[in-house]
């Protein structure tokens, strides 16, 4: 498999969530719908946790400690204040510098994966290339997430 079209999908998703997160501010962001569902904070952490999982996947360092991780995990508190578990507050902005931050990294990492090393098995039942399809949904996933929520912060819509 070529990288090409997951580098074309990340980039995709960098591109929509600069203009989600452009002129929200933090309290828009940790709005909750219906005191139900994750918020936008929320899902952008958690976003960028699994971006660190990709780098981690690709044989690069993470950006984050386990202490940020803790944070944006199922279960944690879905306002992204941090957790039982003792996550951390992570400002909105510093979620979205992250979150930035991992982009041109992640390029970096697909673009010099080898054949070799995306063949590798992941687990018993799946090849790198097989995770790394599915992390790439499932960020994409997340943000579809990001522009309801935005729309459910008042603001108009960036698609």
């Amino acid at each position: 498999m070529s990288v090409g079209p997951l580098k074309h999908m990340l980039q995709t998703n960098d591109a929509f969530v600069r203009e989600c997160v452009r002129d929200l501010s933090e309290a828009e962001s940790r709005q909750r719908p219906l005191d139900i569902g994750n918020s936008f904070h929320w899902v952008l952490g958690h976003m960028v946790v699994y971006r660190d999982a990709i780098l981690e996947l690709l044989g690069r360092p993470r950006l984050h400690p386990e202490a940020a991780r803790v944070s944006f995990k199922r279960n944690a508190d879905p306002q992204g204040g941090g957790s039982a578990e003792g996550g951390h507050e992570v400002a909105f902005e510093t979620l979205v510098a992250d979150f930035n931050t991992a982009g041109p990294q992640l390029q970096e990492a697909l673009a010099e994966a080898s054949s070799a090393q995306l063949q590798a098995a992941y687990n018993d039942k799946y090849s790198v290339e097989q995770r790394l399809v599915h992390l790439v949904w499932h960020e994409a996933y997340h943000v579809g997430q990001l522009g309801l929520l935005r729309r459910l912060a008042g603001k108009p819509r960036v698609v």
